[in-house]
């Protein structure tokens, strides 16, 4: 786990790209998911460039990731 201190002063919508790599075994989708999220974010959720959206689990809302 890595843990950066952010503090947003402003209403806004803002963008956070990262890219991860981890290769276990034959299959490279296997063990590389990498997760962003912010506990104590009133109205957090993530976008597709399609414009789906998923809510973290536990946030109250849907549609929330599988």
């Amino acid at each position: 786990m890595v843990t950066f201190p952010v503090k947003i002063t402003n209403i806004r919508t803002d963008r956070f790209i990262w890219k991860s790599f981890y290769r276990k075994g034959n299959n490279g989708t296997e063990h590389n998911d990498s997760w962003l999220r912010f506990p104590d974010a009133n109205d957090f959720f993530g976008m597709k460039n399609h414009g789906s959206v998923a809510y973290s689990n536990g946030s109250g809302k849907e549609p929330n990731p599988n």
